[in-house]
């Protein structure tokens, strides 16, 4: 059997933070120090989050690592932007290519999209027709599964040129302008950590010339594509 391996670096560390001035937290009625820590994490979250989905993209453009297995794919189409139906045709397109190359149905697949697209799909009917063995609600503006992927409605997907961040120990960025979504499989990207999630403020860290103390939310991570045949980026023309 041939082998390959993958190197996941570890990035800068990654962080937010806050300065909580004491007379603010004087003056609150409520405690606050916890909803800044919960803000903090999500910030976290959402970073992360973006920077698994611009490796998702950029799976489907990624050549198979060893000879006997395959590498990820991208698919366009015209009016996909604009029109719901055209855009379902091309989830389906994604589902063809998973299956040719034999990533298993059973493992979770979904699809992610931003706001936009995701309202197109809901406002086509025939991917929510009951009859046809559709899945969600109109009246609602839900659309929950095409073509075997569940549909994931995020402003995290990419639609612009990303530029090369300082502190990246792996490759994020890409031009990302004509990106409309990402079909993915379970197993196409994975994180590594280092240390997870803490949260630091220390008891003596009051500063007098700033008159306030400093929260900080940190994490030591890296991630990386792993199987790129589980990625099918779509894109407009």
């Amino acid at each position: 059997m041939l082998h390959s391996a993958i190197t996941i670096n570890i990035d800068d560390v990654l962080a937010a933070s806050v300065k909580i001035l004491d007379i603010d937290e004087a003056m609150s009625h409520y405690e606050v120090r916890s909803e800044y820590s919960k803000q903090l994490g999500a910030a976290m979250a959402v970073k992360q989050d973006q920077i698994n989905l611009q490796l998702a993209c950029l799976a489907g453009r990624t050549a198979a690592p060893q000879d006997d297995m395959d590498g990820g794919s991208q698919l366009s189409g015209a009016n996909v932007d604009t029109d719901g139906q055209a855009m379902a045709e091309l989830i389906f397109g994604a589902r063809e290519i998973m299956a040719e190359k034999n990533v298993p149905e059973t493992d979770p697949r979904a699809f992610f999209c931003r706001p936009a697209i995701y309202s197109l799909l809901a406002m086509t009917t025939d991917i929510i027709n009951k009859n046809w063995g559709g899945s969600g609600i109109y009246a609602d503006g839900k659309v929950f599964r095409v073509a075997g992927f569940d549909i994931i409605e995020t402003m995290h997907v990419p639609n612009s040129n990303i530029t090369e961040e300082t502190g990246a120990k792996n490759t994020y960025h890409g031009d990302f302008t004509n990106t409309v979504g990402v079909c993915v499989s379970k197993g196409a990207v994975g994180n590594v950590y280092l240390k997870a999630l803490t949260t630091e403020m220390a008891a003596g860290d009051y500063k007098v010339e700033n008159q306030a103390v400093l929260l900080v939310v940190k994490r030591l991570m890296g991630a990386g594509i792993l199987e790129a045949r589980r990625a099918v980026e779509l894109l407009k023309q």
